[in-house]
């Protein structure tokens, strides 16, 4: 993938990866309600678009590049999500076979049953953080971690009105 970098974000790149940036400063996001059809009245009837800078998806998108090369040599080959080339459909057909294998043994079996939204969707960052500690990344890879992690806050927007930052 190529990108047409400007002057202007050649040097929010260079800043970010000497970790001269005060990332705090773009990292922030604005988030609104959004109705999911008309005469919505109850908060649920509402789907939350949280709005973030263009220059803080550019900076996670040539991290999340650079990390592709190296996640499938860091995850095993029976891990599927958030892997290029590997698809979450896959473990389901191969769960689908395991299934039809046990069935045809005729023996008993115990199959726990995941919810795969918290499975795939909640990262804990400490967490997150320990285990590049434990994959031996470097320091600076953990810095920009760090970054991303630790400097992102938030506002809501209701009826066109911004409410008090909060931290992420």
């Amino acid at each position: 993938m190529s990108y047409n970098l400007g002057w202007r974000e050649y040097k929010l790149c260079s800043d970010f990866y000497y970790a001269n940036i005060c990332f705090q400063s773009i990292i922030g996001s604005l988030i609104t309600l959004v109705p999911k059809h008309d005469n919505a009245i109850k908060i649920s009837n509402f789907r939350p678009i949280s709005l973030l800078n263009t220059l803080v998806k550019l900076i996670t998108k040539f991290l999340a590049n650079r990390l592709q090369l190296v996640l499938p040599h860091l995850i095993g080959k029976n891990q599927y999500g958030f892997i290029k080339h590997r698809c979450i459909q896959d473990y389901l057909t191969w769960s689908l076979e395991f299934l039809h294998l046990c069935h045809q043994s005729n023996e008993e079996i115990l199959m726990p049953k995941l919810d795969f939204e918290k499975a795939f969707d909640k990262v804990k960052h400490n967490l997150m953080i320990q285990i590049l500690e434990k994959k031996g990344f470097l320091e600076r890879w953990m810095t920009w971690m760090h970054l991303i992690f630790n400097s992102g806050t938030s506002v809501i927007m209701l009826n066109g009105v911004k409410g008090k930052v909060f931290s992420l």
